[in-house]
């Protein structure tokens, strides 16, 4: 009996370590570990993230937001992708309304949305899109998430990918990274 509920807590906790996020569900991704990382800390202390140690990453603030910019600057831009991660203060309305108008923003900009859904992120209200347009005589696409943190301050996520190359591996390295976000001084939504 002891050796049974000893496999059986094993069991358990190798599946709740695996556990994919609602994103990685959705985007049909495998749970990705990234090796060899550091974590980054966003100069307010609101968040922070696990990178590869070799990825370059800027920070930034100012009265409204706090933001982790990081990329792999080894690799071509066609091979990689860019993530912008940003904690800002200000109401957000996740309803049809502001999906709206984020579509329009989209469209201004030459970005056509292939895929949007509302959704939860850690137990906190999100909508997330995927977009597709042209840079620089490449396909472009442009991964977006905004989650509600609290009634006075939302996240905005985004990930840039150029070209079509291996396009499924980073758009699912890059959720890897963003699933695993941690937020500092959480507030229950």
């Amino acid at each position: 009996m002891k050796h049974f509920l000893i496999l059986l807590i094993t069991i358990q906790i190798l599946f709740s370590c695996q556990q994919k996020s609602n994103l990685q569900k959705d985007f049909i991704c495998e749970v990705s570990n990234l090796s060899n990382t550091k974590k980054v800390i966003d100069i307010k202390k609101k968040f922070s993230i696990q990178t590869p140690k070799h990825w370059k990453t800027n920070l930034y603030y100012d009265n409204i937001q706090t933001q982790i910019y990081t990329a792999d600057t080894t690799k071509q831009l066609s091979e990689t992708y860019i993530l912008d991660i940003a904690l800002n203060s200000g109401e957000l309305i996740l309803d049809d309304s502001f999906k709206n108008k984020v579509i329009e923003n989209l469209h201004a900009t030459k970005l056509q949305n292939l895929k949007f859904k509302f959704d939860t992120f850690k137990e906190k209200p999100s909508l997330w899109f995927v977009s597709k347009g042209k840079k620089r005589d490449l396909d472009y696409y442009y991964f977006q998430l905004f989650i509600l943190n609290s009634p006075t301050d939302y996240y905005e996520i985004t990930t840039k990918i150029y070209g079509n190359e291996h396009l499924d591996t980073r758009l699912c390295e890059s959720i890897a990274i963003i699933s695993k976000i941690e937020f500092l001084n959480n507030i229950s939504y």
